[in-house]
């Protein structure tokens, strides 16, 4: 038998689901899909690659000095935006200058990740070179082009920081300017049931072969998957556990990728308990049945790690996945500890003195997270198979942020803590584990301090080669592995479901459905 293999060709449109639009400034938007969305319209001046490595986008070349501090930046010459105007090295200072001095964008998720992670001096454009530009930084930042991926804006379209301000929730489709691979069609759409983009036919990478997308506006992510099964749309990002039942159909394709959503259990540092213990933090570890918790609680929707570190990152240290499900193994570690069943019970003691100490935490969470309640109510029971007893506590959320951000651990009234964060993609850790963060908001809430931790990271802060700072996050992973200062448990997964008439996908990622839209076709 001969099967005809499926040739791209060019044609036919794409439908998509859009939720709200709470803006159309991609700078400000809190919305993940809105991001995925916008990356069809804008583009920044590096992307993202599958190993979410930073390649030049908008950038042709770049220079950076030897401290690491001042980086010279050349834009790619001719690029023009959709309305025929030329990209300059205007439009980025002039992006940059909303970044950092308009308040909504300073707290959106680029300008988080922008101005948390650089310490950035000055922003210049090169004399006599209207493509060139110039970013000072106080401190060396060894991923500074990771921090250059936020959407540039045009100068002419956007005009100033208070035409921002006073326009940031007009929903008006004039703004969607980009330089992207599709542009907006204002004609065939509606702010309010649709949005029509065309392929960009001048757009500086491989001409897409979609003709055009379709983009659907409905209310919420239930909607969005209740149009995917009557056939409203083509696709549909779902972040519910049980994607696959959107998935009932001939020719659907779901393609589940990694979240940047980690959850782990933070220990109090800064508090008195078994936990201080290394030994205590490894047989935990070790007697955590991950698997089974993101079985019963996540149906199989996220991956166990021991690093926050995503497996699919460059970053990544293949050998740092070692602690597998292993009670025999966590209950002789307690043993070497000097942790014994002393009495009738089924939890372990130790004697100090002339005092026996129960082997025992507390473990904290959100009430209002049904889903981290339930974890925690599985972490209580596998703790109690190696001898450990878990005292839960189920605090407002409110609460939780208030004793983090006081920092006053000592006295915060718990040992650990069932909590998440969602990381950036540039794959920074600084913020959580270096001493210099601790009381910093929720940086190093845990209270986490070690020297050969900060040197690494402060390594990590300012080299610019590539196979050194892989080698360097090598040993972050070692000693995170080692010393335990978060009990990993998982990285949480999407679901992108597909019609089978869609080719061409590479794995999605987190805020990147569209990432080779180039290269998706329709078969007919």
């Amino acid at each position: 038998f001969i099967t005809e293999l499926s040739v791209p060709k060019k044609g036919g449109s794409l439908s998509i689901p859009l939720p709200q639009l709470d803006t159309l400034n991609p700078l400000l938007t809190q919305s993940k899909e809105l991001i995925s969305f916008f990356g069809l319209i804008y583009e920044g001046i590096f992307s993202f690659d599958q190993d979410l490595k930073p390649v030049p986008a908008l950038v042709e070349k770049w220079e950076v000095a030897e401290d690491a501090k001042r980086w010279s930046f050349y834009l790619k010459k001719g690029l023009k935006w959709h309305n025929g105007e030329e990209l300059t090295a205007e439009d980025v200072k002039f992006t940059f200058e909303i970044i950092r001095h308009f308040p909504e964008a300073t707290n959106s998720y680029y300008g988080q990740n922008l101005l948390k992670s650089a310490s950035i001096e000055s922003f210049e454009i090169e004399e006599n070179d209207p493509y060139a530009f110039i970013i000072t930084l106080n401190e060396p930042v060894s991923n500074l082009c990771a921090l250059l991926t936020f959407p540039i804006l045009p100068k002419s379209v956007y005009q100033s920081i208070n035409f921002v301000g006073e326009n940031y929730r007009v929903i008006d489709l004039a703004l969607l300017v980009g330089t992207g691979p599709y542009k907006v069609d204002i004609q065939r759409s509606d702010v309010e049931k649709q949005i029509w983009l065309v392929r960009n036919t001048g757009w500086w990478g491989n001409e897409p072969y979609i003709d055009s997308i379709i983009a659907k506006i409905y209310e919420n992510n239930e909607e969005e998957r209740l149009a995917f099964q009557k056939g409203e749309v083509d696709l549909v990002d779902t972040h519910v556990l049980f994607a696959e039942h959107y998935a009932v159909g001939e020719g659907i394709q779901l393609y589940r990728y990694l979240t940047q959503n980690y959850d782990f259990i933070g220990i109090n540092f800064k508090g008195n308990s078994p936990l201080l213990d290394r030994r205590v933090r490894q047989a935990i570890a070790y007697g955590l049945d991950r698997k089974d918790i993101i079985f019963r609680v996540y149906f199989n929707n996220a991956l166990a790690v021991d690093v926050p570190v995503p497996s699919d990152s460059w970053l990544y240290n293949p050998n740092s996945r070692i602690y597998d499900y292993q009670p025999d193994k966590a209950i002789e570690i307690l043993t070497d500890a000097g942790w014994t069943n002393l009495d009738e019970d089924i939890y372990l003691e130790k004697m100090n003195e002339n005092e026996t100490l129960e082997l025992s935490f507390t473990l904290i969470t959100d009430e209002d997270d049904s889903v981290r309640k339930d974890v925690a109510k599985i972490i209580q029971e596998q703790m109690k198979l190696i001898g450990i007893r878990v005292d839960l506590q189920f605090l407002p959320g409110d609460k939780i942020k208030q004793i983090l951000l006081e920092g006053n651990l000592a006295d915060a009234g718990f040992d650990a803590i069932l909590a998440g964060y969602g990381l950036d993609l540039a794959g920074n850790l600084y913020f959580a584990f270096h001493s210099s963060q601790i009381g910093n908001e929720f940086n190093n809430f845990i209270g986490y301090s070690n020297q050969e931790l900060d040197e690494l990271l402060d390594r990590a802060r300012i080299t610019t080669d590539e196979r050194e700072l892989a080698n360097i996050y090598k040993d972050i992973q070692t000693h995170l592995i080692k010393e335990l200062p978060f009990i990993s448990l998982y990285f949480r997964t999407n679901s992108l479901l597909v019609k089978g008439k869609v080719k061409g996908i590479k794995t999605p990622r987190d805020m990147q459905i569209y990432n080779n839209i180039e290269e998706w076709y329709l078969e007919e």
